[in-house]
């Protein structure tokens, strides 16, 4: 806090510069000019202080927002960060270990609909431990048109195991492409 200090002048040499001596003394200004005031000074101390808060408004009660709700497969959202680090290389080595399965999975199909093409794109939640207990097909990345193929795929996808992450879950999207060999 900071003081600050100052001297007023006597209340005479105010009317005199303000020409409100008349509405100050109730005398009339003969005798204003025949007796001057005395000649004292007054000191003020300033002191600044923090105004005070003001209170909170009232709001109008909002009910709690709901509690995260459980996904599919044991995987629930949260607001938290939950992303961990594993090297793409070593997610790539498990997915491509796995291809003939994912391979299988279009194989059944096709022999079903000798034209059946196109790509799939999974989206794969690797747990703290390295396991997926959740995938799914990402549809509006996916152009190969079969709830068979899909179901597979995912199915597969949550056999697949990988080294721990660190620093929590993995989510990872997978782009496979089908077409019939020449």
């Amino acid at each position: 806090m900071k003081a600050t200090s100052f001297h007023r002048a006597p209340l005479w040499a105010s009317c005199l510069l303000l020409g409100a001596c008349d509405l100050l003394h109730a005398e009339s200004p003969e005798t204003a000019e025949a007796e001057p005031a005395p000649a004292t000074s007054t000191e003020v101390t300033v002191t600044r202080t923090e105004p005070e808060p003001l209170p909170e408004p009232a709001t109008p009660s909002e009910p709690p927002p709901p509690p995260p709700e459980v996904a599919r497969d044991g995987v629930r959202e949260t607001d938290e960060q939950t992303r961990g680090r594993l090297p793409p290389a070593k997610i790539n080595a498990v997915l491509a270990a796995h291809g003939p399965s994912f391979n299988q999975c279009y194989a059944k199909a096709l022999a079903a609909n000798p034209g059946l093409a196109g790509t799939v794109t999974l989206v794969i939640v690797i747990s703290p431990e390295g396991s997926v207990p959740h995938a799914e097909v990402v549809d509006e990345r996916s152009t190969l048109d079969n709830v068979e193929v899909h179901a597979c795929l995912v199915s597969e996808a949550k056999t697949l195991q990988f080294d721990k992450p660190v620093g929590g879950r993995v989510v990872t999207h997978y782009p496979l492409e089908f077409k019939p060999a020449p």
